[in-house]
């Protein structure tokens, strides 16, 4: 700031009578004068744009946020207690001096503040206690300004909160960076990984060469065990090195620069256990293919399509996920495209979700996403696009050029919706027309969250809720998902039994081991669970026989949308000679897909049974999905009609 090293400037030379002239000496106080008043201006103006900068940090903080708070109710405290002399054009030297000084402190809280409410400058402390004692030095300097300029400064915070402040956040810090796995803390901690960015960014801005692992194609083998699953889609399975699964898919992109520059990045982020491991580019029948980790279990979004996932299962894939979106937000990336289908799974000794397809890479048609697919997760404010109203995303995503980190909306309700696709294992607003989503969305309403009345299951709904949030400003930023899912993982994971292993002991007799596991998954909310324990008690396998209790059990899982428990409570209503509910609750069953519900509905409507009108067709229509759904007497039923 040159204009504080000029304020001795200010104060003039002594001069002496004897030797210069009257008019002289007037013209050298007019010219200080001026000066002064120049100096002033120079000051309030600097002043104004240090006050707008530590405003908008405060507002964008993605990290310490009450510290930043803090110095903003300081800051302003003593704008309003200076307020006269600060619009005023004083030419008191000495209060120049000390305002000058103020304006220099101020500069060095905006530097301080910037660095710490970010995660990429976080790497320039040693630990989040010296990000506290920092705090207390400039605050404690701020006081004897004040004092030197004979300010009477009333705070809105006392010291005792304001040192609560600080206290919190540090705790804060030091949880949310011991939640994060060692390879992605230490690449933050260092600033590393930043640092490289910022680099490859800049060469991509110059056109600058960029190299990219390229792997021999002698180095990509055929598994020795060959499935019908290695082909999906344009995407194969290969072995790399005689070693690695993984993935081969084509490179559509002619822009060598754009697409080097965005695998060049997409290469550093190795270091995240949740994003897909990128290994580099290779040749297949004269294409440029890309070569990253092949996930056994493929999309997400297919996963749950096949496979009940209990609420263990679901916490951690989500912490999974936000995991790899914090990494990401630090490295100043928007994924833009959250959703199961953008999510791999591979397995060790349980599912790992790992992110793909990272539009915000994207500069050309590496990876697309058409508006109308993606609709169902998008935020409400970016729904209200039009050519005339563009609304743009947080970060710049144009070939990487990327301004300063604002608060990233629109990821956040995209992620709201990927917990809700997660907990209920289907696509969200299914069946409603584009239309229909974006008036029902624009209107602040959301998809239905019937969840069970559970502590761990009612977090995750807040979760998700306040991901949900209308208005942008009022979602929270990822840290804060982040250690809420990760305690809840700790919650939910704190009994070893998960319901694979419940389901493995009752196939093998272990009633006792089932039950406890299935009652365990009950309580968390899971239907399945709660189906398997009315079974139990309507069996009487391991606990008394409670039939009616079962009954109980089997109807909530069916207005639930349990499809098995909606058939075993249709089949009760029929011993029960309740032909209306049995119909009901079976053709519910039969909707969500369930092949034995599917079978006897076609009989129902071949037959004319129930008080149903008789009608082949739809009789027909529900025997070919039993069959579909390979459902053995549905299947030689559908041989013998034909």
């Amino acid at each position: 700031m040159s204009w504080y090293f000029h304020i001795q400037e200010c104060k003039g030379k002594d001069e002496d009578p004897n030797t210069h002239s009257h008019s002289n000496s007037v013209n050298v106080q007019i010219s200080q004068n001026t000066h002064a008043e120049n100096l002033h201006a120079s000051c309030v103006k600097e002043f104004q744009t240090l006050i707008e900068d530590i405003k908008s940090i405060h507002k964008d903080s993605q990290y310490n946020e009450k510290t930043c708070s803090i110095f903003l109710h300081r800051i302003e405290a003593i704008i309003q207690a200076d307020r006269k002399r600060i619009t005023s054009s004083p030419l008191d030297r000495d209060y120049l001096h000390s305002f000058s000084q103020l304006c220099v402190e101020f500069g060095e809280i905006r530097d301080f503040l910037r660095d710490i409410s970010q995660l990429k400058s976080y790497y320039k402390f040693k630990s989040p206690r010296e990000v506290k004692m920092k705090s207390l030095e400039f605050l404690s300097d701020l006081d004897k300004t004040c004092r030197g300029s004979h300010l009477d400064v009333t705070f809105s915070l006392d010291r005792r909160s304001e040192m609560a402040y600080l206290e919190e956040d540090e705790k804060t810090m030091i949880k949310f960076l011991q939640l994060i796995e060692d390879e992605t803390e230490n690449s933050i901690k260092s600033g590393t990984i930043f640092i490289e960015i910022s680099i490859i960014r800049e060469k991509i801005y110059r056109n600058e060469r960029l190299d990219v692992s390229q792997i021999p194609a002698t180095h990509l083998t055929h598994p020795s065990l060959r499935k019908s699953s290695d082909l999906r889609g344009k995407v194969f399975k290969r072995i790399l090195s005689s070693s690695i699964p993984v993935a081969c898919k084509p490179l559509a992109s002619n822009d060598e620069i754009s697409i080097k520059g965005q695998l060049a990045i997409l290469s550093l982020m190795n270091t995240s256990k949740n994003i897909i491991k990128f290994h580099g580019i290779s040749i297949y029948k004269n294409s440029r293919i890309v070569v990253h980790d092949w996930a056994e279990h493929g999309k997400l979004s297919e996963l749950y399509k096949t496979k009940h996932l209990d609420w263990t299962s679901k916490i951690r894939l989500a912490r999974d996920v936000c995991k790899g979106l914090v990494f990401l937000h630090a490295c100043d990336i928007l994924h833009q495209d959250i959703r199961c289908e953008n999510i791999l799974i591979t397995e060790k000794d349980y599912y790992e979700a790992k992110i793909t397809n990272i539009r915000g890479l994207s500069a050309s048609g590496v990876n697309t996403m058409s508006f109308d697919s993606a609709l169902c997760w998008m935020a409400p404010e970016k729904m209200q696009e039009t050519r005339i109203r563009p609304v743009e995303y947080d970060f710049k995503c144009d070939v990487f050029r990327v301004v300063e980190p604002k608060r990233p909306y629109n990821t956040f309700d995209s992620f709201g919706m990927l917990l809700w696709e997660i907990s209920f294992q289907k696509i969200p607003y299914e069946g409603m027309e584009l239309d229909e989503v974006r008036n029902h969305v624009l209107s602040e309403r959301r998809e239905t969250l019937f969840f069970a009345r559970t502590e761990i299951v009612g977090d995750f709904r807040r979760v998700i809720e306040s991901c949900w949030k209308h208005d942008p400003k009022d979602r929270p930023w990822i840290k804060n998902v982040f250690i809420n899912l990760s305690r809840l993982v700790d919650k939910s994971s704190r009994s070893v039994l998960q319901l694979k292993d419940g389901l493995r002991a009752h196939k093998v007799g272990e009633y006792e081991k089932a039950w406890k596991c299935f009652e365990m998954h009950a309580e968390l909310g899971d239907l399945t669970a709660k189906v398997w324990k009315g079974y139990y008690l309507f069996e009487g396998h391991y606990v008394p026989r409670d039939q009616s209790e079962a009954v109980k059990i089997y109807k909530e899982a069916a207005d639930a949308g349990n499809a098995e428990g909606q058939l075993r409570y249709a089949f009760f209503q029929h011993s029960q000679k309740n032909n209306q509910e049995f119909v009901k609750y079976l053709k519910m069953s039969a909707k969500n897909n369930n092949s034995k519900a599917q079978f006897f509905m076609s009989e129902i409507y071949m037959e004319g049974k129930m008080g149903v009108e008789k009608d082949e067709n739809k009789g027909l229509h529900y025997l070919r999905l039993a069959a579909k759904n390979n459902y053995e007497k549905a299947i030689k039923a559908l041989q013998r009609y034909s």
